[in-house]
């Protein structure tokens, strides 16, 4: 009785990881569709948007891809998933370069 309760906790306590991973991964991929659809919008409006790097919106929507990126990897090494496979996440997960390399990075002071 007392192991089928323990299971019982042990498997609520997967399902419960599972569904924070999941939850960690889709706000990595909200994020990232944000910063996409900022771009994609900039691209279009013309002139007045040449340097979306420099764009102070962009620059927010960056820090919260590059921050939900941290925390999924973080999320994920805590579970025991490898860190061996973060090229090939990356590369799924389609994580441009500036977000990937700002991770961990402290933003600048508004």
């Amino acid at each position: 009785m007392k192991e089928q309760r323990l299971a019982a906790v042990r498997s609520e306590i997967i399902a419960e990881r599972a569904a924070s991973l999941r939850l960690s991964e889709q706000r990595l991929r909200d994020a990232l569709a944000a910063l996409v659809r900022h771009d994609v919008l900039a691209t279009q409006s013309g002139p007045r948007h040449v340097d979306p790097a420099g764009d102070k919106r962009r620059a927010r929507l960056r820090n919260a891809a590059s921050t939900a990126c941290l925390v999924y990897i973080i999320q994920r090494e805590t579970l025991g998933m490898s860190a061996g496979d973060l090229p090939r996440l990356r590369q799924e997960l389609g994580v441009p370069d500036d977000v990937w390399n700002e991770m961990g990075a402290a933003p600048p002071p508004p």
